[in-house]
């Protein structure tokens, strides 16, 4: 398991799958992003995400699974399920009132197929620190939308985002 975080895709049938091992994180939050645009825009509506082997979340990642959930309700349907995310992550995700749009299973059913273990192969932009930038100011705009009150959390770090965005473009 990589502690910095490896995003693992695939798709079995109608649903797309992510696997992440190690942290859910600003860094890997790109390439999860690009896989469930991609996977999108090819019409899957059904996301499984196992978190069975992340270690932890931090608001860009909670921030890009909410966007996607919000693009498909949004969109006339279609779920992100949470699968085996420990009690730390359910809480995190909880307390961002996540739990609204997100289906967070607590325990997984005794027929749910193993996710597959794909690395994710799609490259993010070379323009790194502006993809990542971006990916974060569209993560913190979806969990100000996906619960309004986490606009008192956010704030700062949004405006954060944006100064930082205005002055890369200078």
């Amino acid at each position: 398991m990589n502690s910095q975080g490896t995003i693992l895709v695939g798709v079995l049938d109608d649903i797309a799958v992510v696997r992440v091992d190690g942290k859910g994180s600003v860094s890997n939050s790109p390439a999860l992003r690009q896989f469930t645009r991609e996977m999108v825009r090819r019409g899957f509506k059904n996301f499984s995400v196992d978190l069975s082997c992340c270690t932890s979340m931090d608001s860009t990642f909670m921030g890009t699974l909410a966007g996607t959930a919000l693009t498909l309700k949004e969109s006339g349907g279609g779920h992100v399920r949470i699968l085996g995310a420990n009690e730390k992550n359910q809480s995190l995700l909880r307390g961002l009132g996540l739990d609204h749009i997100l289906e967070i299973q607590d325990k997984p059913s005794a027929d749910q197929t193993p996710l597959p273990e794909i690395p994710c192969c799609t490259e993010v932009s070379s323009d790194r620190h502006g993809e990542t930038t971006r990916t974060s100011l569209e993560a913190h705009e979806a969990l100000v939308r996906a619960s309004p009150e986490n606009f008192a959390k956010f704030k700062d770090v949004l405006d954060f985002i944006r100064q930082d965005l205005a002055d890369s473009k200078k």
